[in-house]
């Protein structure tokens, strides 16, 4: 597990998971996968996730440009409503509807754990 805003180097860093991580990641196998209970970690990586300050999908209007549409899902976040948030950026790209004040880029702000919908 890294620390949110640690810096990372994509080309070089190991990506290996941190002993914390492993433990609670156990402790979920334990609670949802007891098969799994005691087997050994042949190899282990973890993917870089990057997120916008309050973690909420960007979609607007660029604000000197109006042909130009910004949509953004923050790593793997975005994998998991890939479908349903590029209907969405169509429908706004196609100006059928706009776009929730929460997705704007002006007036982002950083959540803190508790504010987070992710607990980040």
């Amino acid at each position: 597990m890294v620390i949110p805003n640690t810096p990372i180097d994509i080309n070089n860093d190991e990506r290996l998971i941190e002993k914390a991580s492993l433990a609670k990641t156990r402790t979920y196998i334990r609670h949802r996968l007891p098969g799994l209970i005691g087997q050994r970690v042949v190899d282990s990586k973890f993917n870089q996730v990057i997120l916008t300050p309050d973690t909420h999908f960007i979609v607007d209007w660029h604000p000197v440009h109006e042909n130009v549409l910004f949509a953004g899902g923050c790593s793997g976040h975005l994998f998991k409503h890939g479908p349903v948030f590029g209907n969405f950026v169509a429908g706004v790209a196609t100006r059928d509807y706009g776009t929730a004040d929460r997705f704007k880029i002006a007036n982002r702000r950083k959540l803190s754990p508790k504010e987070s919908p992710s607990g980040r």
